[in-house]
């Protein structure tokens, strides 16, 4: 289980009911295109491309607080070179298939109980 806080929302919201859903769809649609930028840039070896796109990523993940995407974004910001033996974009992507679970989850509970 990956740690979400949505204080960041809940604190920007104002009380609308509609905010943290538009929020929240924001990021899956916004963090999955990156994601794939990032796969690609990784696949590539391009570790300009792989820094860029984390710092592009981080604006996403600092709006629903996920402790260990934004570990692992600060991570890839600072890399030089890409190893093979590196496993920062498969835990990226590991790390957002738990998070894509639990944020559609609560969109759905979000959604019922504001409609």
């Amino acid at each position: 289980m990956i740690n979400i806080s949505y204080d960041r929302i809940n604190q920007i919201s104002n009380g609308s009911a509609e905010f943290p859903i538009r929020m929240i769809e924001l990021y899956l649609e916004d963090f999955s295109t990156y994601l794939e930028q990032f796969i690609d840039a990784w696949t590539g070896q391009d570790a300009n491309e792989v820094r860029r796109m984390a710092h592009k990523m981080r604006s996403p993940a600092g709006t629903i607080e996920v402790s260990e995407i934004s570990t692992l974004l600060e991570r890839a910001e600072g890399i030089d070179t890409i190893a093979s033996t590196d496993t920062l974009c498969d835990d990226l992507g590991a790390a957002y298939q738990l998070v894509e679970l639990q944020l559609v989850k609560k969109l759905n509970d979000l959604k019922k109980n504001n409609g």
